[in-house]
């Protein structure tokens, strides 16, 4: 029979089971010792290990050193010169503060701790086994600290049979080492595996130099640096492109004021701002640092000091994600040869376009005999451009074109759009802009554009007769490419132009996708969309959860721009839907609405929400095999060069790639 006294553990027993919370195997021994060398001040760190750490870890550093009286104080459990009480713990910026590593390490192996602090004439030594001290005695050393852990686990055998091979242990040494040396770019560090040199950096303070050291020469040519400040939170570091994208998250550091921790929340931050860009399936190489201020993280929430707890989760994931995507999206728009200013046809820098709601109708556009919405129209042979009474204002859409006009009492039925010369003009792209172009007359022009009015309608079918558009107050918006001449179409599915000596091929898909995409999210969140009514309601029928989400969200899918009314028990009835899902069936883009939001769980902002609806819905763009008119194609390429991030689609994929000069005589073997 079990006897269930409650017994009080002996000491020795007591010290084996704590250590084991803090010394897990011969990494987490390195990482708490190379720790206590780096809040010692020092300059240098020499770590040698044998048979993966389990015969010999020898840490040997230049700082402060031990002070002889504190000799037998430092092997104290909860002996710490870092704190004094726990309020200490809320503003603390060393790595350690417990006093448990010492205490910890030495009850279960055979420590020999050699220290000379510069207060001291001499150095001075002492040996612990299994916990216990077995000698002290002076030591003649030069300042600093060598410590040497040897036989580690050997009264712990039950321990040992979780090791794993001292190949593998020695492998994760290395791994937090490298940790460790990322962490202090001005340290030199030098790393020995059985006698043999692993790596050594040299503490010039370039962390480039310690990427170059502890992975290669091309992983340091293929990252680039980071850097931003804002709401006293400081975000820097290096992002690798997708040429160095893993499939393991091996290649991911993450420092929280100089600690090496692990974060699930600012590594998906990370990897969605990636993925927005590079749709590969691997995870991105990084190195991210951040510095916040000390209250407003609670570094005492694990073991080992592995995991943090931030007070405002969400502020550190907005701020990594906005500092990745900035730095990526320009990365990405250099790669397509636009970041040192936009080249003309003739490979100059060529001025910055800008657009604005006040000027929108003194564009040029194109040269095809009709217009994109009803007003008056001026034709002309080198100067003819749209000009539309503020009167007139109506709002294209995709794939519906004359008809929500007609519905819109804005075109009779007997008008009808003029075609061009080339054959009828169809619409499978939404022509309406949210947008005014201007232009400087002094500046070159781009090419032809193809813009229609804006909407006649708000989201509460109010109409814009009669406003002024500059009574609105509407941000200049930059070009983020020049405006390339348009080739043709290729499979009925990539927009070929060409911008200087560079070919240019843009998915139609992706681009209208986008273009949909920002448009619905910018209207959204003004709460300006427009709404379609269907002509013949749908009702829908839901499975018992796909219908819980919807109740959960169904102020985000009304403001969504949404009208669905509850219909029996577990059906709905759609009434009215975004106007770009108007000749769409509104039970698919519902039913993968659903799916997304699934995912989200209860406690996610709107805007997340928003997003996942909005990128679900825009699968309504132009799709491939769909053909384009020239009009339409530069239409397409001009909305897409103003957008905020133009260069991928809202699932990351690329709307356009570039083949230079060089790449394409490559290919035809004029050159090598």
């Amino acid at each position: 029979m079990t006897d269930y006294k409650i017994n009080v553990l002996s000491p020795e027993t007591a010290s084996k089971i704590a250590a084991g919370e803090v010394v897990e195997k011969p990494a987490s021994v390195v990482k708490e010792l190379v720790e206590n060398s780096i809040d010692a001040g020092a300059t240098a760190i020499t770590v040698e290990i044998v048979n993966g750490g389990l015969d010999l870890i020898r840490i040997i550093d230049d700082g402060r050193g031990i002070r002889n009286a504190d000799m037998e104080r430092a092997f104290l459990p909860h002996a710490t010169s870092k704190i004094k009480q726990i309020d200490d713990i809320f503003d603390i910026m060393s790595l350690g503060f417990r006093g448990e590593a010492l205490a910890s390490v030495a009850a279960v192996s055979r420590t020999l701790l050699k220290s000379h602090a510069k207060e001291d004439e001499d150095g001075m030594e002492i040996f612990y086994e299994g916990g216990e001290e077995k000698f002290k005695k002076y030591s003649a050393l030069d300042q600093g600290t060598i410590i040497d852990v040897r036989d580690l686990f050997y009264n712990v055998p039950a321990r040992l049979k979780f090791l794993k091979t001292p190949q593998r242990e020695g492998s994760d040494v290395t791994n937090i080492l490298t940790r460790l040396a990322l962490s202090k770019p001005d340290i030199a560090f030098t790393y020995y595996n059985n006698d043999k040199l692993n790596f050594r950096t040299y503490g010039t303070g370039k962390l480039v130099d310690v990427i170059r050291t502890v992975y290669n020469r091309k992983t340091a040519e293929q990252v680039r640096w980071f850097e931003r400040e804002t709401d006293g939170i400081k975000v820097y570091g290096y992002i690798g492109n997708e040429q160095i994208a893993r499939g393991s998250r091996n290649q991911q550091t993450l420092f929280i004021n100089g600690r090496y921790i692990t974060s699930r929340s600012l590594t998906v931050a990370v990897e969605k701002a990636f993925k927005s860009f590079i749709t590969i399936s691997k995870f991105p190489f990084f190195v991210l640092f951040l510095e916040i201020p000390p209250h407003s993280v609670d570094v005492n929430v694990h073991p080992q000091k592995a995991e943090v707890k931030f007070s405002d989760d969400r502020l550190m994931f907005h701020t990594v994600f906005e500092t990745i995507h900035g730095v990526l999206r320009t990365m990405y728009q250099g790669d397509l040869g636009f970041e040192q200013g936009l080249i003309d046809d003739g490979g100059q820098a060529e001025p910055v376009e800008t657009v604005t709601q006040e000027s929108f109708y003194s564009r040029p556009e194109p040269e095809t005999g009709f217009a994109a919405s009803p007003g008056q129209v001026t034709q002309r042979g080198d100067d003819n451009r749209f000009k539309q009474s503020e009167e007139s204002n109506p709002h294209f859409q995709a794939g519906s074109g004359e008809s929500l006009l007609r519905e819109a009492g804005s075109l009779s039925p007997q008008e009808s759009y003029p075609t061009a010369s080339t054959g009828e003009v169809r619409l499978p792209i939404d022509l309406q802009s949210n947008r005014n172009y201007s232009q400087d007359p002094a500046q070159p022009q781009a090419s032809s554009r193809l813009d229609a009015a804006n909407s006649s309608q708000t989201s509460n079918g109010s109409s814009l007769e009669g406003q002024t558009f500059g009574e609105r107050k509407t941000p200049e918006l930059e070009a983020k490419f020049p405006m390339p001449r348009i080739i043709g179409q290729y499979h009925k599915t990539y927009i070929l132009a060409e911008l200087g000596d560079a070919l240019y091929l843009f998915d139609q898909h992706a681009a209208h996708e986008k273009i949909n995409f920002e448009r619905y999210m910018s209207e959204l969140m003004d709460r300006e969309l427009v709404l379609q009514p269907l002509l013949v309601p749908q009702v829908l029928d839901l499975a018992m959860d796909d219908y819980s989400v919807f109740l959960e969200n169904e102020e985000v899918f009304q403001d969504a721009g949404f009208t669905i009314e509850q219909f029996g028990e577990r059906a709905l009835n759609v009434r009215e839907v975004p106007y770009f899902l108007t000749n769409t069936n509104a039970e698919v883009y519902l039913k993968a609405i659903i799916d997304n939001l699934k995912n989200l769980g209860k406690g996610t902002s709107k805007e997340v929400r928003y997003l996942r609806i909005a990128t679900a819905a825009c699968k309504s763009s132009v799709r491939a095999n769909d053909e384009l008119s020239r009009a339409e194609m530069e239409h397409l390429v001009e909305e897409l060069r103003f957008l905020k991030e133009p260069f991928t689609c809202p699932h990351g994929r690329p709307t356009m790639i570039r083949f230079t000069l060089t790449d394409v005589e490559k290919m035809f073997r004029r050159i090598q």
